[in-house]
């Protein structure tokens, strides 16, 4: 089932909402009222009654009381009159209630008691009356005083209330309903319009951006990280683009060389000397294509989350010294010295080849570009929870200005430099793609004709007890 756009859900929430604010309120109004028509039909009561009490007071026998009451309250056009004695007797009933009914009898009221008492009571043919009721005291008797108000008046005033919010609560309800479809399409306008900029983006148009009309609110704000979202997508292409480029540069240049030397080689006849130098050139492009196709394919799978890594522990101190060991004999032949501060036993949890590999990049990346008579340390470090592993060398150094794009892949800050170690820009990379997979950071800091110094981060699995 297709579902509302927000615009009419927004509208129908609204007159859901109105519909039960508008029903609430004219229960609250109707309520009201019929509290307000009843206490006028009490105070009302009241006042006739008082009279009636004053009649009372002044008879001096129930003959006279007869008299006055039937000359002052027999014909009334809204109120009737009942008197009667404690024991039940009728003394005087006025005119409206002849042939109706008896009215509430003596229910052992007080005499002392200075308020009426009220109830609602029906009489046959008169529906639905108010009376109030009060025991008098006159200067010989004692008697039941009741007055009595037909509720007609009051069910009238009530029924009138009544059709008037039947029919003016659909009509508020709709004008509603109506003003709250405009305020929401007014609402979502800005929406659409950021839609309808954003399907203008794509791989040859990812330099639009959304308006923003107000930063300070939701939409300014939502305006905002989409436009954020795009600087990202669009700096992310143009890295792929980049990448993409580069590689296919790194690919084409062992190719063209295999090309021309099987080229060369099939042109004349020749001697097996000059046969087994092809074959050398070739050796050598084919396991670099080798070597640049490995490390193209594990940034993939890092990139897409596939990149497989083991969790075990890792004595990463071993891991330092055996990573060394491999080395010491490319740097005795450069002329480096490779010295290695005391390692304590650190355990880090992760993949021990991918951590060799991160090692390994780094070591020997100090080593290639530390001309001989150099000097590359090994220092390690325990610190809050983490081992820090620091890597200086007595090379060339890196320019300041190239410092941030280190780690990008194919950069070289030194263009030269990777035609003598035959590097494809890709070690670095690789390098922080592992240490950002085990959690850690790697930071370089480096002066030209001073040296490079690089420190690996790595969260620990067990304290060592010589940590510093």
């Amino acid at each position: 089932m297709r579902r509302l756009n927000v615009r009419w859900r927004l509208t129908l929430w609204y007159g859901a909402v109105l519909t039960a604010i508008v029903i609430g309120f004219g229960i609250c109004v109707y309520v009201m009222m019929a509290r307000h028509l009843m206490v006028r039909t009490d105070f009302e009561l009241d006042e006739e009654l008082q009279e009636l009490l004053v009649e009372v007071g002044l008879a001096k026998d129930e003959a006279m009381l007869q008299e006055q009451l039937r000359a002052r309250f027999y014909h009334h056009m809204a109120f009737n009159f009942q008197v009667s004695r404690l024991d039940g007797k009728l003394l005087f009933r006025s005119a409206g209630l002849e042939g109706r009914g008896d009215l509430i009898p003596y229910r052992g009221l007080p005499v002392s008691n200075a308020a009426s008492y009220r109830e609602t009571y029906h009489l046959p043919q008169l529906g639905m009356m108010r009376v109030a009721s009060r025991i008098a005291k006159g200067p010989r008797l004692h008697v039941l005083t009741q007055a009595t108000m037909s509720l007609l008046e009051n069910e009238r005033e009530l029924w009138a209330l009544l059709m008037t919010l039947f029919v003016a609560a659909p009509l508020a309800i709709i004008a509603a309903v109506a003003g709250g479809s405009f305020l929401a399409w007014h609402a979502m306008e800005p929406v659409h319009r950021m839609a309808a900029t954003a399907a203008l983006i794509s791989g040859s148009r990812l330099t639009t951006r959304i308006e923003i009309e107000n930063p300070d609110d939701e939409l300014g704000n939502l305006a905002a990280t989409l436009n954020s979202m795009m600087d990202r997508l669009e700096q992310a292409v143009e890295e792929l683009r980049r990448f993409t480029a580069d590689a296919a540069h790194e690919l084409r240049t062992p190719l063209a060389v295999l090309q021309t030397e099987v080229e060369i080689a099939l042109r004349t006849p020749r001697v097996a000397e000059e046969y087994r130098r092809v074959l050398e050139v070739t050796w050598g492009e084919s396991k670099r294509l080798t070597r640049l196709t490995d490390q193209l394919l594990q940034l993939s799978r890092h990139d897409s989350g596939l990149q497989p890594r083991r969790l075990d522990e890792v004595p990463f101190d071993a891991l330092i010294a055996d990573i060394v060991d491999q080395l010491r004999v490319l740097a005795e032949k450069k002329g480096v010295a490779l010295e290695v501060g005391p390692l304590h036993e650190w355990l880090v949890t992760g993949d021990d080849i991918q951590l060799g590999q991160l090692l390994f990049n780094l070591l020997d990346n100090a080593i290639k570009f530390t001309p001989a008579g150099g000097r590359v340390t090994v220092r390690g470090q325990e610190r809050s929870g983490h081992v820090v592993v620091t890597i200086s060398d007595t090379g060339i150094g890196i320019p300041v200005e190239d410092l941030p794009f280190l780690g990008r892949r194919f950069y070289r800050a030194d263009k030269s430099r990777n035609e003598k170690t035959g590097g494809t820009g890709l070690g670095l990379a690789i390098s922080m793609a592992i240490v950002e997979a085990h959690g850690g950071t790697l930071t370089i800091e480096s002066e030209v004709q001073v040296g490079t110094t690089v420190r690996i981060s790595l969260p620990l699995k067990v304290a060592s007890a010589g940590s510093m």
